[in-house]
């Protein structure tokens, strides 16, 4: 089973809190501000990472998803 992040680009408002809880999975969009995932699937050692982007994120607009491959 693989897991992913999700970021929805049209509820993100960039505040950038993402970015700040892991530099390692998320890159701020220098045109916009709004995150983008660095890395899919999601490693092992991220995903307390994407976790912790999930709560700190005002908008709700981050998701941990899993699928079966």
């Amino acid at each position: 089973m693989a897991r992913h992040v999700r970021v929805d680009r049209a509820i993100c408002q960039g505040h950038g809190l993402c970015f700040f809880t892991s530099e390692k999975l998320f890159a701020l969009d220098e045109a916009d501000g709004k995150a983008n995932v660095l890395v899919d699937p999601l490693p092992d050692d991220l995903h307390d990472d994407a976790l912790d982007a999930v709560e700190a994120c005002p908008e709700q607009a981050i998701t941990v998803v899993e699928d079966d491959e």
